[in-house]
């Protein structure tokens, strides 16, 4: 799985274990969400192909179900990632040269088109070879961008579908304390809470849950906020969605 938000990539630890990858003292010690320290069983440094590339990189032994690419492979290795629904799964180089990982398609997929954004001046086409520079690619997406700048600015909002999450049996509300916040960051989390209201992303409420929110700050000096739902999750049932 590759997972750009992780800073490290991640073995299961069954895995080593069963495979007898050699295992050392970790120089790493991760932390998960809100700082919450994880079970750091080690670390190990492996050689793996993707598509007949072979790469040499160093992972965090974790009790993790999933093989996770973080971060830092993609940093080391100069990789971009770059999804193409339905097709395959491009990795692009920032240097000249670019990598494909191919997964397999599902076909006879059903279509069901809910909204139309935009019917005028559609009769022109944009063509963007499907092998083409990383270069060539950007410009024609800047392109598409301009040319239909009033239907793709802002955020977008859709509200065709109410999203149902479902209880376990016997679940009951939870609420969970709010984690402790630097007072550098009050202020910031005050006016990023206004602009997402003004947005219409979250609304106030009054509710038996309450889950805590964990501030992150981005490279632009903002703030990020997430929310730490691990206690819900463990009272709903898992979504299986297909995409």
């Amino acid at each position: 799985m590759c997972d750009s938000g992780a800073d490290v990539s991640v073995l299961p630890a069954h895995l080593v274990e069963k495979s007898r990858i050699k295992k050392y003292s970790a120089t790493t010690l991760p932390s998960g969400v809100g700082g919450q320290p994880l079970n750091v069983k080690g670390e190990s440094t492996i050689d793996f192909s993707i598509n007949n590339h072979v790469f040499r990189h160093k992972f965090i032994v974790l009790d993790e179900s999933k093989i996770i690419l973080g971060s830092d492979f993609f940093i080391k290795n100069n990789l971009r990632l770059s999804f193409d629904f339905g097709k395959s799964i491009e990795i692009f180089s920032t240097i000249k040269n670019e990598l494909i990982i191919r997964f397999e398609t599902t076909k006879n997929m059903s279509s069901k088109i809910l909204s139309i954004c935009a019917t005028d001046d559609l009769t022109e086409e944009l063509s963007i070879p499907y092998d083409v520079s990383y270069e060539d690619s950007s410009n024609g997406t800047d392109s598409l961008f301009n040319r239909f700048n009033k239907v793709v600015v802002g955020l977008g909002k859709c509200d065709i579908i109410k999203h149902k999450i479902h209880l376990k049996e016997n679940a009951h509300p939870c609420q969970t304390y709010q984690y402790r916040i630097p007072i550098a960051f009050e202020k910031d989390i005050d006016s990023t809470i206004e602009e997402l209201i003004k947005d219409d992303i979250i609304e106030e409420s009054e509710s038996e849950w309450k889950s805590p929110i964990v501030p992150i700050r981005k490279p632009d000096g903002s703030i990020r906020l997430a929310v730490d739902y691990r206690n819900v999750n463990k009272r709903t049932k898992n979504s299986n969605i297909s995409i």
